[in-house]
């Protein structure tokens, strides 16, 4: 029984942690994404390099990859505590 109870508050706490994991990352897309606006507008005056552009986006790919992860992590965590509490 204590293992069980163990599982449970694992599962519940690593779900908790996955929704915020999700929220952080959306925060630092947006910034991301505002980051990159303005690499690109800088981009057509001259005044950085593409790869620049292409780092922010790269920057942004991984925090899209991020936020797939927290999903998983958390619909993973969810189906382990219905499996528990059932």
């Amino acid at each position: 029984l204590n293992t069980l109870e163990t599982l449970l508050s694992k599962a519940i706490n690593e779900r908790i942690s996955a929704r915020i994991s999700y929220a952080t990352q959306t925060k630092n897309l947006k910034q991301a994404k505002d980051a990159e606006d303005i690499l690109i507008k800088s981009y057509e005056t001259g005044n950085i390099d593409f790869n620049d552009v292409l780092d922010i986006q790269e920057l942004q790919l991984k925090f899209q990859m991020n936020q797939i992860e927290s999903i998983k992590t958390y619909y993973v965590q969810s189906a382990i505590i219905n499996y528990l509490i059932q």
